[in-house]
């Protein structure tokens, strides 16, 4: 005989004599009824949850949304339910997912095998965890994934580690005669904190970063997003200096056969900073004395 059993909405199951069923989100039971010669199959959620947390470097905070994404059959990371924390722990939650500690987040009661998924070797959904970074923020790394024990069982937990952003904005002045030609300029980009040495500002190639100032630029250029910490929380200072056609970087002030160059640094708000390099030139003025 087969008996069809009470699969919930969405689902038909048909379940063979030994009470196999054909999917694995749900654990079926069975009752049989003798007055009524009827076998009634109830079945059980599979479920499983997944954590994730927030760290800072630096005193800033800002709500940040954690997306909880499952991969779908096509291959796709598809959005699933998100939660928005802001150090405050949910008291009353009204779903599933919430925050459960301050700048933590947890998402239960997941289907083992979720509907138009894409199972893995042991037969469960594959979730993942994002964030969407606040605007003035940066993500610091990729985000790490560690084991969380729960009642015995362990889950995974996503981890995120932010920091604010600062700008670093760059000009150039000159003071020079019409006969001088003001070409373009480059200027590295450098940084220190507490009583480190300075040190050049690199990009993911390792070279030196750099902004590019001439008249089509009002011989003006922003940088944004850099930094506010170094990995132990010590806030960084920026500052910018012209390169010499060797790619070196003049000293603070410094003197050519026909410029005068001085770079002046400043930090102009809580998160920005900017350097104003003069160029002036030097004019050789000759007479004869009688």
């Amino acid at each position: 005989k087969a008996i069809k059993d009470m699969a919930p909405n969405g689902y038909e199951s048909i379940v063979e004599d030994d009470g196999d069923i054909y999917y694995d989100t749900y654990q079926a039971a069975y009752d049989d009824d003798a007055v009524s010669n009827t076998t009634v199959a109830t079945n059980t959620l599979l479920t499983t949850k997944v954590y994730a947390e927030k760290n800072w470097i630096g005193s800033e905070r800002t709500n940040v949304t954690l997306k909880l994404q499952y991969l779908a059959e096509d291959g796709r990371w598809t959005d699933l339910a998100s939660v928005t924390v802001d150090g405050t722990a949910d008291a009353d939650p009204k779903t599933p997912y919430y925050e459960n500690e301050a700048w933590k987040a947890v998402w239960s009661g997941l289907p083992l095998a979720l509907a138009g998924s894409r199972l893995d070797d042991a037969g469960r959904t594959q979730y993942r965890v994002t964030e969407t970074v606040p605007n003035g923020y940066m993500q610091v790394g990729d985000p790490v994934v560690g084991e969380k024990e729960d009642s015995g069982e362990v889950y995974p937990i996503y981890s995120f580690t932010n920091m604010k952003t600062v700008s670093l904005t760059v000009e150039k002045n000159w003071s020079v005669t019409d006969r001088y030609s003001k070409g373009e300029i480059t200027a590295g980009i450098y940084r220190t904190a507490g009583d480190q040495n300075p040190v050049g500002v690199t990009d993911a190639d390792g070279n030196l970063r750099t902004v590019t100032l001439n008249s089509g630029g009002n011989w003006k250029a922003t940088v944004n997003g850099l930094p506010k910490y170094d990995e132990n929380g010590n806030a960084y200072t920026y500052y910018a200096r012209e390169l010499k056609e060797d790619g070196t970087p003049y000293d603070q002030t410094e003197e050519t056969d026909t410029l005068r160059i001085i770079h002046s640094d400043s930090q102009t708000g809580e998160n920005s900073f900017a350097t104003a390099v003069r160029n002036i030139e030097r004019i050789t003025i000759g007479g004869t004395k009688t």
